[in-house]
């Protein structure tokens, strides 16, 4: 029986698809009957505090940013059901600001008829576009008033490989039925609910929601090439690197240990297109610590896999950790970590017979942000100066020794801590798994 201890890591920052142009978000609120009610008795009406947050957040929001709103309800009044079901236009087209045209539009609207929900993310979807990273955030008192289709269907049709499409939602003084209708909105495109009770946590939660679709993260590191084979593998200083990978490759890099350093690493993958999620779900992922030996520990938790874009929305994460190198039980011949010198980090990208990563990505490298942190090293880690594109090894480090065209296979049992980031959303989330011996 081997014991795995779980490990939590820290990944890379969260990542996304490049983009081009900049961020386009897209309002769509409720202008449906129910939001002439007020908060309280004697309180403010809804729709009226809709339109405050409305007004403030342009007010917030620098001049360039691609906005627009649309308006659902508001126009015909509840029957017949078929016109108040396709009651929503566009308020606002979608560009850059022009506050003063903004605020008469925001203002001239009023409550009245159905809440087409369903109807209401089709066109907003629409008006969004095809390119860039496109945010709709949807602000409702209630559930949609003329299904079929149900709208969380329609967000997943929506936002189906969104890590450049995201819908996140607002429930503005709701009940249960909505509440839950409302999540299941957000949650089906990839993004986020936030409940308002009032006029003031509204608009605080609009601004939120709005100004997180304008960071764009862009991986960041020192660039740097894995090998393809141990014998390949560039050695590495403590720090954060950017690299590619293709569909069925593997990059290796080294890290020199000496007694008493733990080496703790992570990497992120970032899809070159947001199909990949949808369509490359058969492919599979590894990174795995490497031993001077070439092998691969079967009984600690320095191995990690799973699928790298599984999770619609995020760019999904890899981490593992050796124990400390040569100290007390662990510096015993038999034990895994015993000997300082050179280490390895192997990643691995696994294509599906199909080829459903191949045809996903179009065969452009996958791009990769990968950690390094060496624990116990006295006076800090930081990165060594680069050297005509070349990271340097640490001063004093041993020669490492030759390594052969191929290190021998292991089996392979490891924890898995499969890390996930939300794109832009400083989310996370852990999950872990067991690999079974080979």
């Amino acid at each position: 029986m081997v014991t795995v201890v779980a490990v939590l890591l820290t990944l890379p920052a969260a990542a996304s698809a490049q983009t081009t142009g900049p961020p386009k978000i897209l309002l769509a609120f409720d202008a449906s009957g129910s939001m002439q009610s007020r908060y309280g008795s004697g309180g403010q009406a809804k729709i009226d505090a809709a339109q405050d947050a409305a007004v403030a957040l342009l007010d917030e929001l620098p001049s360039q940013t691609q906005v627009g709103l649309r308006v659902f309800g508001g126009g015909r009044p509840s029957r017949p059901i078929g016109p108040a079901c396709q009651d929503s236009r566009l308020v606002l087209p979608i560009g850059p600001l022009d506050r003063a045209n903004a605020d008469q539009q925001i203002r001239g609207f009023r409550a009245r008829g159905r809440t087409p929900i369903s109807f209401a993310l089709r066109a907003a979807a629409n008006d969004l576009g095809t390119s860039g990273s496109r945010t709709i955030v949807l602000v409702s008192d209630g559930k949609d008033t003329c299904q079929p289709p149900p709208p969380c269907e329609v967000a997943r049709e929506i936002a189906k490989g969104g890590v450049n499409l995201r819908i996140q939602a607002i429930g503005l003084n709701v009940d249960r039925a909505a509440r839950q209708e409302l999540k299941c909105i957000a949650a089906a495109g990839g993004g986020v609910y936030r409940d308002a009770g009032d006029a003031a946590s509204l608009q605080e939660e609009l601004r939120t929601l709005s100004t997180r679709a304008l960071r764009q993260y862009i991986a960041r590191g020192t660039p740097v090439r894995g090998g393809r084979s141990a014998r390949e593998a560039k050695t590495l200083q403590p720090g954060r690197y950017v690299d590619a990978m293709p569909g069925d490759s593997e990059r290796w890099y080294a890290v020199e240990l000496a007694a008493g350093e733990t080496l703790k690493a992570s990497a992120s993958f970032i899809p070159p297109n947001h199909q990949v999620a949808d369509k490359a779900q058969y492919t599979d992922s590894s990174m795995d610590i490497v031993t001077p030996s070439f092998d691969i520990p079967a009984s600690q938790n320095s191995s990690a896999g799973g699928n790298p874009f599984e999770r619609r929305g995020y760019v999904d994460g890899l981490g593992v950790v050796s124990r400390p190198i040569g100290v007390g039980a662990q510096a015993q011949d038999t034990e895994p970590f015993h000997k300082p010198g050179r280490y390895y980090l192997k990643l691995k990208l696994i294509d599906d017979s199909a080829k459903d990563l191949f045809n996903a990505i179009g065969g452009k490298p996958v791009e990769l942000e990968l950690s390094v942190e060496v624990l116990g090293r006295k006076g800090g880690s930081p990165p060594a100066p680069s050297v005509n594109g070349t990271v340097g090894k640490a001063p004093g480090a041993p020669r490492p020794p030759s390594a052969p065209d191929a290190p021998p296979s292991a089996p392979l049992l490891a924890l898995i801590a499969l890390g996930t980031a939300a794109l832009g959303f400083g989310m996370g989330a852990a999950a872990w798994r067991r690999r079974t011996p080979a």
